[in-house]
């Protein structure tokens, strides 16, 4: 019932919408001639499973006779004939697809006339197939039977299959369709159609829909593509949040470094000064030096003189004044040679207190190369600035507005939901606070143990200085230098052990106290 329902129903379309002109003629030789290869393939299956069945239900080692295996040399000759003969004409229909197939695409079909030829050959292969398609049900009934005690022969098969008839309507079929491929070559039998009409509505409505579905799917599509974009860009502004808050945390890093910074400017200028000074004693000590020099090249010409002096003695007038000429001489030359000698200690003493000076300006000029960027023993007056620098850091985290302690008020729900950056959030004021209030603590217990530090340095300083002073010995002698109008005496010499030269250098100002 419901196939005759949707025959019907069919029917009922194709005349309702189904026109008769040429344009549908092309499409329904073109259907015709599907459905002609359609019966052949089917008919070339249909024999190749009986072939199948047979050999698998019968097998050749049953046979007992000349005649029965006769008659299954006949079955698998004449099955594999029609198989191969259907095979043929399944070509044929082909070559016959593709001419209309080329017509139909250069707006030509086959004359109107030619549809009887086109049935009959639709029928010739429908016939065949279903002559094949019997002769497989009957084979199939017989080589299953229940209560069959004798075995199946292949002359019941070949009576059965009733090859006779089939090669008939193979033939009549193969017939038919040489005729109906040579009307498809023929340019002669076809006609040609005008441009295809407009596609009946219920095309235009079906491809509408498949517009709207994949207009639909584009469009799901881009919503997931902008969906995943927003959670890329909300990732990315989250992660440039979190960058920014490590920025400025590190350039209160920097902040405070540069404030730890302006105590090493106050001491690269007094070391600065300490150069300056050492410098100007340079400067001080070579004059000393230059005058020094000066006054010697003079004793020089004034021995040099005094060394003509005896060559002189004998054209005096009385021999007692050139006996005391040359008295006087021998001494002059003798206070020479002790006047050399002080000026050699001299020019050694100097030569010494230039280099410790050099040594001196280049240790205080590049020292703070050396020197670590938190300087672990600060100077005392440093200590005191950063004792202070602590006080006012601590009045500052209790006195700001924006260090007060966070007050938690009710917010109503709309409140809630509503963005607000991180730096608003109450945890974060919270942990910002206790943040800073570590790093205080941290910085006043530093300047706590830098304070005891120096303080237990200075009272060892104190106590080996004393102990120094203590072991000062007395003067060992003293010396007295006699120059030309000039007498110099009274100078202590004192043996100056090793650890007491640091001291001396200190008191001559060639080294920082």
């Amino acid at each position: 019932m419901e196939l005759q329902r949707s025959i019907a129903l069919m029917e009922h379309l194709a005349e309702v919408h189904i026109n008769e002109d040429l344009e549908h003629y092309a499409d329904d030789v073109n259907m015709r001639a599907l459905m002609m290869q359609s019966h052949l393939e089917n008919a070339a299956t249909a024999l190749s499973h009986m072939k199948t069945m047979a050999e698998e239900n019968v097998p050749q080692a049953n046979t007992g006779s000349e005649e029965e295996d006769g008659a299954y040399d006949e079955f698998l000759r004449k099955t594999e004939s029609l198989v191969s003969q259907t095979r043929s004409a399944k070509v044929i229909s082909s070559k016959a697809i593709r001419q209309l197939e080329d017509l139909k695409s250069r707006s030509l079909t086959l004359e109107p006339s030619t549809v009887s030829t086109v049935k009959l050959s639709q029928n010739a292969t429908s016939d065949f197939a279903s002559a094949t398609r019997s002769a497989g049900v009957s084979i199939l009934r017989i080589l299953p039977e229940e209560g069959r005690s004798a075995p199946v022969m292949y002359e019941e098969l070949v009576a059965q299959a009733s090859f006779s008839s089939l090669v008939s309507k193979l033939q009549s079929a193969i017939g038919h369709l040489q005729i109906f491929y040579n009307l498809t070559s023929s340019l002669t039998q076809t006609v040609e159609f005008l441009s295809p009409p407009p596609p009946p509505p219920w095309k235009i409505l079906a491809q509408n829909m498949r517009d709207a579905t994949a207009d639909m799917a584009a469009r799901e599509t881009e919503l997931a593509r902008l969906k995943d974009e927003v959670a890329e860009k909300n990732t990315t502004l989250a992660m440039r949040e979190k960058a920014a808050e490590e920025m400025s945390v590190k350039v209160e890093v920097l902040e405070k470094r540069v404030g730890e910074s302006g105590g090493r400017r106050e001491k690269v200028r007094e070391l600065e000064a300490v150069v300056e000074a050492a410098r100007s004693k340079e400067n001080d000590l070579f004059s000393n030096l230059t005058h020094l020099q000066s006054e010697l090249r003079n004793l020089e010409a004034e021995r040099e003189k005094w060394k003509q002096a005896p060559q002189l003695a004998p054209t005096a007038s009385h021999p007692g004044q050139a006996a005391t000429t040359a008295t006087t001489s021998q001494a002059s030359l003798r206070q020479i040679e002790t006047l050399k000698d002080e000026i050699k200690a001299l020019q050694s003493s100097i030569r010494y207190l230039r280099s410790a000076s050099h040594r001196q300006s280049l240790s205080s000029a590049y020292n703070f190369l050396s020197a670590p960027i938190a300087p672990t023993e600060p100077a005392p007056s440093l200590i005191q600035t950063e004792a202070k620098d602590v006080l006012k850091e601590m009045l500052n985290l209790v006195s700001q507005p924006d260090r007060q302690v966070v007050k938690l008020q009710p917010r109503s729900k709309a409140d809630r939901l509503r963005w607000q950056p991180v730096r608003e959030t109450s945890i974060w004021k919270v942990q910002k606070q206790k943040e800073e209030w570590e790093e205080w603590r941290e910085w006043k217990d530093g300047v706590a143990k830098k304070s005891a530090h120096n303080r237990k340095e200075e009272e060892r300083r104190k106590e080996a200085r004393s102990k120094n002073i203590a072991k000062e010995r007395e003067a060992l002698a003293s010396i007295q230098i006699q120059l030309p109008g000039k007498i110099a005496g009274g100078l202590q010499v004192k043996i100056a052990r090793p650890g007491e030269w640091e001291e001396i250098e200190e008191s001559l100002g060639l080294r920082a106290r």
